[in-house]
């Protein structure tokens, strides 16, 4: 029997585990960061023989826990099988074939079986599972040699382990090697391992796609103290990098499930408004799946996250359309939407606050054109009342050349929008306010349309909606209608924290229109 080298060095004694932090140093980088490097697969200081026994990756190996990553493929992205993290006695029972006093006694079956000269004392004090592995047995303490079974495939990142629990190091370069031995010191249990290759792998100039496999980990190993900086960058990089969606869709539609729903969570996404977001979801999960009760699960999955209050009005009708959807939650999420919509400024506050621990749906995102809320009416005639709703931060943004979009409207069968602007005076080189109205041209919407509008403006201290401007305007192709100066004010005086257009931060502003025809009024009006 061999004697245990290092025995009188404190580092080297081994204590019992009542939690998965290692009781032996192993150096980290420091003045000696490897201090036992000498004794690994050394027979002169070793006490044991670990026999790795490799299944060839044809073989059925039933005592390995792998499961599908998610219940869609992802096309163009390695996906990882999933590895179940296993506490000390199941990873026993999963990947140990047997301790025996004899090596020459081990039956490989043909399998091919390395075996590797350990100091049981430095292993064990690395790792809780190895710790049980050689002290569980208490009857059979002679018995000196131990047998793991691992795929082929994993020799690499197992022999990496192994050696960093001498050496303080790892050989692996590339993140997906990284990765894999990341993944084994997860099984085995040797933390220090596990932080050591998080530490490289956030150094690493990583691309989305190996982001990605950070998001197929499991659950388990992703809630580790060590693991949690790699998953919250992998999925800030996500969100940023396909944060313009409509610039970004085609790349975003080969994203795994996983990567989709990051992306969804993500308040940055700068579309033009939530349709874009719904019609992204119902085409990606199309793209993605074929059987029809996968293709529900994973509209489940994905739905949820899409925030329909801040879909248009007129999209938002259509969405009970779709046959994938369930249409008893779709129809709650519209009426949702739409109540959410009539509410006040304070109320649709108050509902995002009451909902923010439960969901998502009512935070507004970076979206390109602004909501707005609008009622409609047909009768008499084609009229219209639309609310536009601007935070004084993202008014004051607009200097000295910027412009704010609003979402389409509608008004009778036109379809118009608003634009906020700050203008520059050529003349007296200031900027000032300016207001806008147009109208698409889409087919019928091109033909000419007399208009009647006015520019109303919430103001301090009345709280009432003062008419600015109002008018009479005949809309022709490529035409807008506005006020470079709507307030008559200079910019700075116009933003300023006493500003009386401005209540709670917020620029209140209302436009109604009514359509005229052939410059009349419908008969009996």
């Amino acid at each position: 029997m061999h004697s245990v080298i290092g025995s009188q060095d404190p580092r080297c004694t081994t204590t019992t585990h009542s939690s998965r932090t290692a009781q032996l140093h192993v150096g980290n980088g420091g003045d000696n960061p490897a201090p036992y490097a000498f004794a690994f697969n050394d027979k002169n200081f070793s006490d044991r023989l670990l026999h790795i026994e490799l299944i060839p990756e044809c073989e059925d190996f039933i005592c390995q826990d792998v499961q599908p990553s998610n219940p869609v493929s992802s096309t163009g992205s390695k996906s990882y099988s999933k590895r179940r993290r296993t506490s000390s006695q199941d990873a026993d029972n999963s990947c140990v074939v047997q301790q025996h006093a004899d090596a020459e006694e081990l039956q490989t079956g043909g399998r091919v079986v390395k075996s590797v000269h350990i100091c049981s004392a430095i292993l064990a004090g690395q790792s809780p599972f190895f710790y049980k592995l050689f002290t569980s047995n208490f009857k059979e303490a002679e018995q000196r040699d131990a047998t793991l079974r691992i795929r082929a495939s994993e020799e690499s990142a197992l022999m990496d382990m192994l050696e960093f629990t001498f050496t303080g190091k790892v050989k692996a370069q590339s993140s997906q090697d990284l990765l894999d031995v990341l993944l084994m010191a997860d099984r085995f249990q040797v933390d220090a391992c596990t932080h050591h290759c998080t530490k490289l792998l956030n150094e690493f100039d990583l691309t989305v796609e190996d982001r990605l496999q950070f998001l197929n980990l499991p659950v388990a190993v992703q809630e580790t103290d060590a693991v949690k900086s790699l998953i919250e960058g992998a999925k800030e990089h996500i969100a940023v990098h396909f944060r313009d969606l409509h610039k970004m869709m085609n790349e975003a539609l080969t994203l795994p499930l996983p990567g989709v729903e990051i992306l969804l969570e993500s308040d940055a996404i700068n579309v033009s408004s939530e349709d874009i977001v719904f019609d992204f979801v119902i085409k990606w999960v199309r793209q993605h799946t074929q059987d029809p009760v996968e293709r529900q699960e994973v509209f489940k999955r994905l739905i949820h996250l899409v925030r329909f209050p801040w879909m248009s009005n007129k999209r938002l009708m259509r969405v009970c359309s779709s046959p994938d959807l369930d249409q008893d939650y779709i129809k709650k999420m519209v009426i949702e939407a739409l109540l959410f919509k009539a509410e006040s400024p304070f109320g649709r506050q108050k509902m995002a606050k009451e909902a923010e621990e439960k969901h998502k749906r009512f935070r507004e995102r970076s979206y390109k054109l602004r909501p707005v809320k609008a009622v409609a009416f047909d009768n008499p005639w084609p009229h219209c009342i639309v609310y536009l709703d601007l935070k004084i931060e993202e008014v004051r943004n607009l200097w000295p050349k910027g412009h704010i979009y609003s979402q389409s409207f509608h008004c009778g069968e036109h379809e118009f929008f608003m634009s906020a602007q700050c203008n520059a005076n050529k003349d007296s080189n200031l900027n000032t306010f300016g207001l806008f109205l147009g109208m698409h041209e889409r087919g019928a919407s091109a033909a000419t349309v007399v208009v009647d509008y006015d520019f109303s403006v919430r103001t301090v201290p009345s709280m009432q909606f003062v008419s600015r401007v109002n008018s009479t305007y005949t809309f022709t192709s490529g035409k807008v209608v506005g006020y470079r100066d709507l307030f008559l004010l200079k910019w700075e005086n116009f933003v300023a924290d006493n500003s009386p257009f401005f209540f709670g931060g917020v620029l209140y502003i209302r436009v109604e229109l009514s359509l005229k025809q052939n410059g009349n009024r419908p008969p009996g009006t």
